[in-house]
């Protein structure tokens, strides 16, 4: 019997909740690995991302190895090179989650063109949203100007629609390796060791995300329309950096402020 193989292809969803091409990979396939493409021209003078990338990549890692998913980092110029040479190969079917900026979604149809031409299995998963933005619509199917009337109907969408209930990554049983050249996430960090001080604030993590998110909504969110506009006061949910990196999903987010409400209401 043939074993199959899943590469999943992370960019911007350093978690394993809620990570659909992950989970989807996992229950596709008998082994699965992971893979980042680095483009040090990307991260040119941005010396803060650099650092919480690689720490980012460091704990992603640690945390797929005890579902003996390897994650492995590949240098390169474009992404492109990288699916140059995976389409020659025909020993793995392919997952990916979106991301929903115009150059990703180009690129994603681009690589669905060559993986199709190539007989190669692949599959786009919803990304870091809570709908995805081809769903919601006015009447008319035009796409919404103004906030309130789409987000009373995005949310009612959201509400409404069945959710996937089963994101659950399965633990495999052996770690692979399938990329010959890759490079070790330390290599990424900043040369100057300024970021010392940022690792007494910040753990980039999915495990420190959801306890940030814990203590925002425990402690801070009831007044959070009034403080967050003070430098002076601690406000702010510090949330932004892991929902950009992917450690959070907001339909994490989502979930944890509903049970809130719920208990608020008494059931």
């Amino acid at each position: 019997m043939v074993k199959k193989l899943g590469l999943v292809w992370i960019r911007e969803d350093f978690r394993i909740t809620r990570n659909y091409a992950l989970s989807s990979a996992s229950k596709d396939n008998d082994s699965v690995v992971a893979f980042y493409i680095f483009k040090e021209k990307k991260f040119e003078d941005k010396e803060a991302q650099k650092w919480w990338l690689s720490k980012s990549l460091s704990m992603f890692k640690s945390d797929l190895k005890d579902l003996n998913i390897n994650l492995q980092i590949i240098r390169a110029e474009s992404y492109q090179s990288v699916f140059q040479k995976l389409i020659n190969k025909k020993d793995y079917s392919i997952y990916w989650n979106k991301i929903y900026e115009p150059a990703y979604l180009n690129f994603d149809n681009y690589l669905k063109k060559i993986f199709h031409s190539k007989d190669i299995s692949y599959k786009i998963c919803k990304g870091n949203i809570l709908n995805e933005f081809t769903e919601v619509k006015k009447d008319d199917n035009t796409p919404y100007r103004v906030f309130t009337p789409f987000w009373r109907n995005a949310e009612k969408f959201y509400i409404d629609k069945v959710p996937i209930l089963n994101h659950k990554v399965k633990k495999k049983n052996k770690i692979l390796k399938y990329f010959e050249n890759e490079m070790n996430e330390n290599e990424i960090l900043p040369k100057k060791k300024w970021y010392q001080k940022f690792e007494s604030e910040w753990s980039p993590s999915e495990l420190d995300a959801k306890k940030k998110l814990k203590e925002f909504l425990n402690n801070k969110i009831d007044d959070y329309s009034n403080n967050r506009n003070y430098p002076n006061i601690s406000g702010t949910s510090k949330l932004s950096p892991f929902i950009k990196h992917g450690q959070l999903h907001v339909e994490t987010i989502w979930e944890e402020i509903e049970k809130i409400k719920r208990k608020k209401k008494g059931y």
